[in-house]
């Protein structure tokens, strides 16, 4: 008969040999996460227009997402969100997923902003 008992980082494993002798054996189990969160749907960069005399526009995209092998949702920390403004030129827009092991993947993409050309 075979019983394990787990808890987190330790295991007990109890194993009947014969009818009267058991032998007992205690480990300790050490993961370490080396792995970085995994991103889907990391936005294009993107370009949009807006009429002369209009310096910023609204700017929206769907935000991109992470899971990690920990099965835990990863941190994000973002330097812009979907619907702030944006004035002409270019801007970069930057997504940093963090796992609770302290691992990191980015998503990065540029949003750039041009007059619309009107003759």
């Amino acid at each position: 008969m075979l019983h394990i008992f787990q808890n987190k980082s330790c295991y007990l494993h109890l194993k009947t040999v014969q009818q009267s002798i058991i032998t007992m054996n205690l480990f300790s189990v050490l993961s370490v996460d080396s792995e970085a969160p995994i991103i889907r749907n990391c936005p294009n960069s993107d370009t949009y227009s807006v009429s002369p005399g209009t310096p910023s526009t609204p700017v929206i995209w769907i935000e991109p997402t992470a899971f990690d092998n920990s099965g835990e949702q990863p941190a994000v920390s973002k330097s812009h969100e979907p619907g702030d403004i944006f004035v002409v030129g270019a801007t970069p827009v930057t997504y940093t997923f963090t796992d609770s092991s302290g691992n990191q993947a980015m998503c990065s993409f540029i949003v750039t902003g041009n007059y619309l050309n009107i003759f």
